[in-house]
């Protein structure tokens, strides 16, 4: 990459001796590392950072980078964003040597992130949100969805067979027609009990009942008089009382649309709980009366 004679000039006129040092430096260190190279890509930048590492030092490598960053702005070589904060978490890395900047890659294998994702670890310490996210992304691995579907469907729609998970869409999606099942079968290791993992993110977040009858789990909701409700059945219902009061289902889970229905309609959840049959002190209420961000 050769520089401009005008951006040579700009650099003298407006710099000081010791910033035109830097980026004498700088250039003089890119002219050997790219070896007089006619093109280069994203990568030969972030591996010239961790060159100039090797030069100048982690003390260094933040102010040459930015100078760095000037002389590629000069000649037409715009970063995105999402590039721009790569590079940042490269000099991070570097100056507070908490990551193995020497590993760095600007792309990674598929095939290595889901050897790392089977490591994943599901235990009862563990928020009922960072379950859900674990979930969501073991699903991902065998079917397309988008991760905002992911989070209704994970709790609203899905039964367990086995080592298996067994999802019934039951709105339409961007991958998916309503009414599709698909089977989700376990990974072989013993620490990645999908099934498991379901019933623990049940018992947190979704105040039902766990019926084991054999291999398979039921998930049903109780009512206070004991009457016994599939979640399904229970979800039809609240949908109802939202299409009276007027709220658009647009949320992506019921709960969010109750919740919404709070705010924009301003009709109290108990209200829509009421008009749904249930009783103030059902266990219900308590699960959607829960902070949206706790879920």
């Amino acid at each position: 990459m050769g520089v401009s004679k005008q951006a040579v000039d700009w650099f003298w006129r407006s710099y000081r001796k010791n910033s035109v040092k830097c980026i004498e430096t700088i250039l003089n260190h890119w002219k050997n590392f790219t070896s007089q190279w006619e093109y280069f890509e994203f990568k030969d930048v972030c591996e010239f950072i961790m060159y100039l590492n090797e030069k100048v030092g982690s003390s260094l490598v933040k102010i040459y980078t930015n100078y760095f960053m000037v002389i590629l702005s000069l000649n037409d070589v715009m970063l995105s964003k999402k590039k721009q904060e790569i590079i940042k978490k490269i000099i991070k890395g570097i100056s507070d040597d908490t990551i193995i900047v020497s590993e760095y890659r600007t792309t990674w294998s598929v095939e290595d992130v889901i050897e790392k994702l089977k490591t994943i670890l599901v235990s009862e310490a563990d928020h009922s949100s960072h379950i859900a996210r674990k979930l969501a992304i073991l699903i991902l691995l065998k079917h397309p969805f988008r991760m905002h579907e992911l989070h209704s469907i994970i709790r609203e729609s899905v039964r367990i067979d086995g080592n298996a998970i067994l999802i019934t869409l039951p709105t339409v999606t961007k991958t998916m027609n309503p009414g599709t099942t698909i089977k989700i079968i376990d990974f072989d290791e013993d620490e990645l009990r999908i099934s498991t993992h379901y019933s623990l993110y049940c018992a947190k977040i979704c105040p039902r009942k766990m019926i084991k009858k054999g291999r398979s789990i039921t998930p049903l909701w109780i009512k206070d008089d004991g009457e016994e409700i599939h979640l399904l059945t229970l979800q039809n219902w609240v949908r109802k009382m939202l299409t009276i009061i007027g709220v658009d289902q647009n949320p992506h889970s019921v709960r969010s649309a109750v919740i919404s229905g709070e705010k924009e309609k301003k009709v109290p959840i108990k209200t829509i709980l009421e008009l749904g049959r249930w009783k103030n002190g059902d266990a219900l209420k308590i699960y959607y009366m829960k902070p949206i961000t706790n879920m």
